[in-house]
């Protein structure tokens, strides 16, 4: 059962951060993220303003208090 709507995801500014629906469904991630678990660590290649990071990192999802589902990054190491 799924705990995150798809649709509700902003795909276009995750995308603008290095995260793509293509990767999570080619890595087999998509589905368990919708249904609130956290991925294992994966490197990711993050930008963040004109700042490109790369990372070993979990993914979650997250809803704020406006309802919003958002990317949770959780990173354990990066490099400029």
């Amino acid at each position: 059962m799924e705990r995150f709507d798809e649709s509700a995801i902003d795909w276009v500014a995750a995308a603008k951060r290095g995260i793509s629906r293509r990767m999570l469904k080619e890595y087999g991630f998509l589905e368990l993220l919708l249904e609130g678990g956290t991925t294992p660590v994966i490197p990711l290649t993050l930008t963040l303003a004109d700042v490109t990071i790369k990372l070993d990192a979990t993914l979650r999802l997250t809803e704020d208090c406006d309802k919003n589902v958002r990317f949770e990054v959780l990173g354990y190491g990066w490099e400029e």
